[in-house]
């Protein structure tokens, strides 16, 4: 049986006055199958050190990603999904990941709000244990 991928993730915080929204980074760290490059498909909400912090309510505001030494097949795809399967990113993660560097593309205008468990999904890369940090900004509305 192949080595299954990982991903892990941190929560940043930023404190807020009442005139600013609340505002959270989220920060994936995700690792590809040591067999076959795969990640595997992760609730990022449940996560340890995430799932601690009620997240539901805030838009996804923007996506950056960041290809790690070890970077994944170029133009790798992402997903970030609701419970009821819904695309938050509406395709804009559609050859996304880079094989070097990083990308970013801003959802101001669609924000998605975050209402229940949230996964995120990446495919098409065949590199053994690529590395992408994800990184989602969500704001309060």
């Amino acid at each position: 049986m192949p080595a299954l991928g990982t991903i892990t993730g941190v929560i940043n915080r930023f404190r807020s006055d009442l005139v600013r929204p609340q505002v959270a980074q989220v920060i994936l760290t995700c690792t590809g199958s040591v067999d076959n490059g795969s990640f595997p498909i992760t609730v990022w909400t449940g996560l340890s050190g995430i799932a601690v912090y009620d997240l539901r309510g805030l838009r996804l505001h923007d996506v950056k990603v960041i290809a790690g030494t070890t970077g994944p097949t170029n133009l790798s795809n992402m997903t970030i999904t609701d419970s009821y399967g819904v695309d938050l990113l509406d395709g804009a993660g559609l050859l996304f990941i880079p094989n070097s560097g990083s990308a970013w593309t801003n959802l101001i205008f669609l924000p998605a709000i975050i209402t229940d468990d949230t996964s995120i999904t990446i495919t098409g890369n065949l590199v053994h244990s690529a590395v992408i940090t994800v990184v989602l900004d969500l704001i309060g509305i």
